[in-house]
């Protein structure tokens, strides 16, 4: 599970990867609410696309991990993996190419700013018709 320790060229965590540039809006974001939701987020490299349900050699993403460490913010899992002995974060490498920390939004803010959107598009149809 935190046999990973330097972040792959491909991983969304690193700046100007493949998938950081093509991962669809708002999806980075998702993926870092997950974590902070003690959520594990999966190196690409390990999962088994052939059958989702074998999680036995997913690893947990080494950006996602330099991410959090870069935030000061390591989740539970983390936190339990390095008191058990599993995860030793001075391992883990790569830190300086990991992508610059994205102020996250509180749900309330959130929710604020799709009210205020759905009623400037409630305005622009009214102004349509």
């Amino acid at each position: 599970m935190y046999q990973v320790k330097r972040p792959c060229k491909d991983c969304p965590f690193v700046k100007g990867s493949s998938t950081n540039i093509t991962l669809a809006e708002g999806r980075i974001e998702d993926i870092i609410n997950e974590l902070h939701s003690d959520k594990t987020f999966s190196c690409h490299k390990t999962v088994n696309y052939n059958d989702l349900e074998d999680t036995s050699k997913n690893n947990f993403c080494a950006g996602a991990m330099n991410y959090l460490i870069k935030e000061g913010k390591p989740n539970q899992p983390m936190q339990i993996a390095e008191r058990l002995g599993w995860l030793d974060i001075s391992t883990l490498r790569g830190q300086e190419d990991i992508i610059d920390i994205i102020p996250m939004k509180m749900p309330w803010e959130r929710m604020l700013e799709e009210r205020i959107n759905s009623r400037k598009v409630e305005e622009l149809n009214e102004l349509m018709k």
